[in-house]
């Protein structure tokens, strides 16, 4: 009889390992079912994604691919900019227009020719300037903090792409401003996250279930209580705005430095009509103090009606980045950075283009 009790144990445990084996099986064979099915029918698995940078810390792969929230597609250059070919060397009469900022400039959920920035080539180029041709290039990256928008601006006139304008927009992840100043093992372990987030963000699965239902009913609720941020611009606590001030000007430095000139851009959560956060407060004062063009999207859009002007809490719609690019076309107006007067006003275009420099 007692030896029964260790053969019995032994049959028991052999059971519940075939058991799990069986169950593991058919866990698999469901992931792999449903990772074809959503490649398929879904159109999962393709996001555009991100690698680790030394300098930057993450940058967009290029290559076509398709926008995490809507899935329209997004195409970046071999630049890693947000624009349909590789820049070059700028041509005579060129005038080069870099936008730089997070997902709002990147144009999350607008087109390629939806961006404020293609707006913006768009819209100059309907202008009557038959020597000179506009160039809107977003330099935006998904999830940059307002430290990151300062590096690459740094990076972008270091690598002579020789921007004529310089649109420096206001970021919302200010959670992520002290990222730049890690170093060493903590530098390298950041590194080592984005590119598993890459390879994760590859699986179908993975995107369906965490970047489109995890991230519409819980993602953005867990990041508002566990990492401070400025979804909400009037919770955050903590703001260091003369760090954020010292990042501008050197920005402004290396602009003028490269006779660029440089336009602050201050953009607004979804129903903002005041209450500016202390950077977005910062914006101001420096280019009050600094003499610095700025357009104040905050101030323009506080007695309109923001519906149809938004997707989500800080991301503009399509709708929305026209009128940005309507001001800032405005004010590059303004500024006499205009090579030639417009023999008409420049009409509001909405018919998309993909031709590089072309209305």
């Amino acid at each position: 009889m007692a030896d029964n009790i260790p053969q019995q144990k032994r049959g028991a445990l052999g059971r519940f390992f075939r058991g799990l084996f069986k169950f593991l099986g058919v866990l698999i064979l469901i992931l792999l079912v449903m990772e074809v099915a959503l490649r398929i029918f879904g159109n999962y698995g393709q996001t555009t994604s991100y690698v680790p940078d030394q300098r930057l810390l993450w940058v967009p792969v290029p290559g076509r691919g398709l926008d995490v929230a809507t899935h329209v597609p997004v195409t970046i250059s071999p630049d890693r900019f947000r624009y349909p070919v590789a820049l070059g060397p700028k041509q005579p009469g060129q005038v080069r227009i870099f936008a730089f900022g997070d997902s709002v400039t990147q144009g999350w959920a607008a087109t390629d020719d939806g961006t404020y920035a293609a707006d913006l080539q768009r819209i100059l180029n309907s202008y009557h300037c038959p020597r000179v041709r506009f160039q809107g290039i977003s330099a935006g990256v998904d999830a940059y903090s307002n430290a990151q928008v300062n590096d690459r601006l740094q990076v972008v006139f270091q690598d002579g792409f020789e921007p004529d304008i310089a649109i420096v927009a206001y970021s919302f992840n200010t959670e992520f401003e002290n990222f730049t100043d890690l170093q060493g093992a903590n530098r390298q372990a950041l590194l080592r996250r984005v590119w598993l987030k890459h390879y994760v963000r590859r699986s179908a699965v993975y995107e369906f279930t965490v970047e489109h239902l995890l991230r519409r009913f819980i993602y953005y609720k867990l990041r508002g209580k566990l990492v401070e941020g400025s979804w909400n611009v009037t919770k955050r606590k903590v703001a260091d705005t003369q760090r954020f001030y010292r990042e501008l000007q050197q920005s402004l430095a290396t602009c003028r430095q490269h006779h660029a000139t440089m336009i602050l851009l201050v953009l607004p959560s979804n129903q903002q009509r005041g209450n500016l956060d202390p950077m977005q407060q910062t914006m101001l004062d420096f280019a009050r103090n600094e003499n610095v063009p700025v357009v104040n999207i905050i101030d323009s859009w506080k007695d309109k009606d923001q519906v149809p002007l938004f997707v989500d809490h800080v991301h503009p719609s399509m709708a929305g980045h026209e009128l940005i690019a309507e001001q800032l076309a405005a004010k590059i107006k303004s500024l006499g950075k205009m090579p030639c007067a417009p023999a008409e006003p420049a009409p509001s275009v909405v018919a998309s283009s993909n031709l590089p420099g072309e209305p």
